[in-house]
């Protein structure tokens, strides 16, 4: 009966874990792929790489590298004075 308690409760946290990390990702975003793209996720997936997380950090590190690019830089206004 332990074993089946002790089971139970492995259970239970495992699957909070997943509820816990899943309720971070609530978003989603259709993107076009080429066909040569496709095939390198696929081969990746083929060597036990998550390629969703593959490619939200790519996505991530993107982000990160061109951060000061994306943010609006202020007009500046011509003063003849």
């Amino acid at each position: 009966m332990q074993d089946a308690v002790a089971h139970f409760a492995h259970l239970l946290a495992n699957s909070y874990k997943c509820i816990t990390i899943m309720k971070k990702y609530t978003e989603t975003k259709v993107i076009r792929i080429s066909e040569v793209q496709l095939k390198t996720l696929q081969k990746m997936k083929d060597y036990k790489v998550d390629v969703s997380q593959f490619i939200r950090d790519a996505i991530s590190e993107k982000i990160q590298r061109e951060y000061s690019e994306l943010i609006p830089k202020p007009k500046k206004e011509y003063c003849p004075f």
